[in-house]
């Protein structure tokens, strides 16, 4: 399936990641915290194929585009791994109505707040509140996101994400890290010297987090 022209993606906050990054990220998770994966913004299922591939107890997908549900349903349609895809808003979830798993990994969507309103941010920032981060309403969607995708791990689980640089350059990145960083016994960021979605045009982070349940300070280092 060929991806949606960039504007489309925009608007969804799609930005498709290297198989290089999904590899590490998945390798990394896998070898922390092997079992159930959830890719909360699964786009064509990459990540969940990969996590499938290194023996993945079952997989969890949820996407907003019917194109990338698809496209993932088909690629894990012989994988051999229970699976289970929602085409819903992922803040549509509740942590408390699944069982937990024991690694979020993927991509988060990159929606700029003019364009994250309406039910979905107002549940969004509900939802980040439960983990102790106030969020403004001049927030992206990936902060709020990425807090809501934590609730859904086990004690002692693990995180593997790209994350924008805004992580550490903004104050609700910096209110979003403080919570990850409360919520986690270990957390690590990886940066580059390259730039890895030149669509975006969007530094990067790698977000590598472990010990669901403990509290950390965070880590960094260049690449």
């Amino acid at each position: 399936m060929a991806e949606r022209p960039l504007t489309q993606r925009k608007a969804l906050g799609s930005y498709y990641t290297d198989p290089l990054v999904v590899d590490f990220l998945v390798g990394w998770g896998m070898r922390l915290s092997a079992g159930i994966v959830m890719d909360p913004a699964c786009g064509d299922g990459r990540f969940l194929a990969r996590a499938a591939d290194l023996g993945a107890a079952g997989l969890i997908g949820c996407d907003l585009d019917p194109r990338a549900i698809s496209r993932t349903g088909e690629l894990l349609a012989g994988c051999g791994v229970e699976h289970s895809i929602f085409d819903l808003d992922f803040f549509s979830l509740a942590p408390a109505d699944y069982r937990p798993v024991d690694l979020i990994v993927g991509n988060p969507p990159f929606v700029r707040f003019q364009h994250f309103a309406g039910e979905s941010r107002s549940r969004a920032l509900q939802s980040a509140l439960r983990t102790g981060a106030r969020l403004s309403r001049l927030t992206a969607s990936w902060a709020p996101f990425l807090l809501h995708a934590l609730q859904f791990l086990r004690a002692g689980g693990g995180m593997a994400m790209v994350v924008p640089a805004e992580l550490a350059q903004t104050s609700y990145g910096v209110t979003t890290l403080q919570a990850l960083c409360s919520n986690f016994a270990r957390i690590s960021l990886l940066s580059f010297c390259r730039n890895w979605f030149a669509d975006a045009q969007q530094e990067t982070f790698l977000l590598l987090a472990e010990g669901k349940g403990g509290a950390a300070a965070p880590q960094s280092s260049s690449h």
